[in-house]
């Protein structure tokens, strides 16, 4: 299932936490034999599949599974990769609710995964942790006392906690309010970045407030500091969506506009328009200017309309221009009842 259908915030699109762990007695993937990485897939994914009370968990082996579905696995969970050169003994586990992802020997022997599209990080944090914790009690993780858990990447060790929050912020990004969080964050513990881990080009105005460092920092620490910065950034878009409420600037009546006949009736859109289009007409609704729309849809158009999950939708293989038209087509569908009021 998609839990992006359940979002109904204007602001905080998602929340992933994700743990990363190898086990003491074997080499990183990357050292690894298919033998040994096969003995780590099995080793690692039957305390999940047996004990860790997930509903209607599903493995795959990487090798079994088509291109189209690694793709998916990855728009859904929000990654900043895919897995296309996963090798064969690599593999995936995920439960029936869509929010819960293991990886197995891609990176490390183990990324342990949670996505939620609301504030309650702790809460994802802590039902991340109980599965570890039933994982830990047949495997041991590589740990050392001066740089906490190993990691493939030197960067991840300590925590090998990573914690990442998506906020669609257009109001600071039109306004260009957003330039001082990013060098209050350059200075601290936490960094912003677009969807595919840049520090620019705000794909579909979205910022993704993640943690800097593993290392030196407990877990709390680490969820305490993104989550303070993401609240922080809301109240200053809040305050921004307001300011542009009272003086509706004409440049922006127009890109709202443009967006609103893009979405409704334009021939073709390609994944990275369609995502912006979407943010400016959430925009627009939150100032009165879109009506009959919910943020249930729009959140879930958000993903809906990438490339993976668009294809899964109409279940056939399009070819490129095709898969444009059709995503125009879907969106057309989607929005019909949507109105514009300027």
């Amino acid at each position: 299932t998609t839990p992006w259908s359940q979002n109904e915030s204007d602001i905080w699109l998602a929340s992933t936490l994700s743990l990363h762990r190898n086990l003491d007695k074997f080499l990183f993937p990357a050292k690894l034999n298919d033998e040994q990485c096969g003995q780590i897939l099995s080793l690692l994914s039957q305390p999940i599949l047996s004990s860790c009370g997930l509903k209607n968990p599903t493995l795959e082996r990487a090798d079994q599974v088509p291109p189209l579905e690694k793709e998916y696995i990855s728009e859904h969970f929000l990654l900043p990769y895919t897995f296309q050169q996963a090798r064969k003994d690599s593999g995936f586990l995920y439960d029936e609710e869509g929010r819960f992802l293991a990886i197995f020997n891609v990176q490390n022997h183990l990324q342990l995964q949670m996505t939620v599209i609301d504030e309650k990080i702790e809460e994802a944090y802590k039902a991340l942790n109980s599965i570890e914790e039933t994982i830990h009690q047949s495997c041991h993780f590589s740990y050392q006392n001066r740089f906490g858990y190993l990691t493939a990447n030197p960067k991840m060790c300590g925590t090998a906690l990573n914690v990442q929050i998506f906020l669609q912020t257009p109001a600071l990004l039109q306004l260009k309010k957003l330039t001082p969080f990013i060098e209050q964050a350059s200075k601290g513990q936490v960094k912003l970045t677009n969807l595919v881990g840049q520090p620019s080009d705000w794909i579909g105005d979205l910022v993704v407030v993640s943690n800097r460092y593993t290392l030196g920092l407990t877990e709390s620490n680490i969820i305490s500091a993104t989550k303070e910065m993401a609240k922080e950034i809301i109240a200053a878009e809040k305050n921004a969506r307001d300011e542009l409420k009272k003086s509706k600037p004409s440049n922006l009546l127009d890109q709202i506009s443009r967006a609103f006949g893009l979405l409704t009736h334009s021939y073709q859109l390609d994944a990275k328009e369609a995502m912006e289009c979407i943010s400016l007409v959430k925009l627009g609704r939150s100032l009165d200017l879109v009506k009959d729309v919910d943020l249930k849809t729009l959140n879930s158009l958000f993903f809906l309309t990438r490339r993976a999950h668009l294809m899964s939708h109409f279940d056939v293989d399009l070819a490129s221009e095709e898969l444009l038209h059709k995503r125009a087509e879907f969106l057309h569908v989607e929005l019909k009842a949507m109105q514009l009021k300027i």
